[in-house]
């Protein structure tokens, strides 16, 4: 099964990994560079059904006594953000682009600039790359409306930023978080993804004699770790826990196992197939989680520990 590693089930699991960082943060040119003089208003959004509807007005809402929430988070399932200026304010950047990364006033003016070292990107490299497919503001009145397909959310967390600019007056910065999809399990071919929550709830599946393959498709964005020069494998307590411990020598678990087992799968980003003859399987039932890893942290996201997947395989069926 694929789990999000956390200290406490690293911990009891034997998985944990040892990290130390020295880290050094110099920001960009147009972060160290000083806000406008002009007013600073904090945006207030709110989700209904599948759409974050963020309202940059000089007045805060007086129909609840609710804090409001500044920032916007798009999903699969909230895949729709629209943002509203008040007038003479103007929506930045708009088009296909977005800044990248999180935003205050000052990063906010540099967006719209469009200098060198300007924060402004494609909307398309912070998502899934789809053949014929563009990603675009769209712009009523007052409102401009950016709408996700499904398939293009992408595979890792990304973090953008938009808002309204009145010039010197005053501006409007709404950060925004999209969400990596969730990893999905289909006719055995499971394609890995690394966001927060992408692994919630956890792929399982079950192999045996009449049904003894699965493909695991790792992406650009992750690689199978390798012990011994095949992909590493955990074997778990039971199939209700994640329990497991590392498998040194796969033939503890598969008496018969060989490396052909294990086949790289042309035409796909890191992918490789297991398949198991049907005399290979073991004696007695057993669970084993094996996956992918997170090769790089995303770019401008704060600080996490580094994030995998695993997947947990079931064999009940004994040769």
């Amino acid at each position: 099964m694929f789990v999000l590693d956390t200290p406490a089930r690293m911990a009891r699991s034997g998985l944990a990994r040892a990290v130390c960082f020295f880290l050094l943060a110099a920001a960009p040119c147009w972060q160290r560079a000083s806000a406008a003089k002009g007013t600073q208003v904090q945006p207030d959004c709110k989700v209904q059904n599948a759409t974050t509807m963020c309202n940059c007005s000089d007045q805060p809402s007086k129909a609840t006594r609710e804090e409001p929430v500044n920032d916007a988070t798009l999903s699969e399932s909230t895949n729709i953000l629209q943002v509203q200026c008040k007038q003479p304010s103007a929506f930045v950047p708009a088009g296909t682009s977005v800044c990248a990364g999180t935003g205050a006033e000052a990063s906010l003016t540099a967006c719209k600039a469009s200098e060198g070292g300007s924060p402004k990107v494609p909307i398309s490299t912070l998502l899934a790359k789809i053949p014929s497919s563009t990603t675009a503001w769209e712009a009523s009145d007052d409102t401009s409306s950016l709408t996700i397909p499904s398939a293009s959310f992408p595979f890792v967390d990304k973090d953008f930023f938009v808002g309204c600019s009145n010039g010197d007056s005053s501006s409007c910065v709404v950060n925004v978080t999209v969400k990596a999809r969730k990893s999905l399990l289909k006719e055995n071919v499971l394609t890995c993804s690394y966001g927060a929550e992408s692994n919630q709830p956890v792929p399982k599946t079950t192999l045996d004699s009449t049904n003894n393959s699965l493909t695991v498709v790792c992406g650009t964005d992750g690689t199978m770790p390798l012990t011994a020069g095949v992909p590493t494998i955990y074997l778990c307590k039971d199939p209700e826990t994640d329990v497991c411990t590392t498998v040194e020598d796969v033939t503890e678990v598969f008496p018969g196992f060989s490396k052909a087992w294990w086949t790289k799968q042309d035409g796909q980003e890191n992918a490789a197939k297991l398949t198991i003859p049907k005399d290979g399987f073991p004696v007695e039932p057993k669970t084993v989680m094996f996956g992918c890893s997170l090769q790089v942290q995303p770019p401008l996201r704060k600080m996490r520990r580094k994030r995998t997947g695993w997947m947990q395989l079931s064999f009940l069926h004994a040769r």
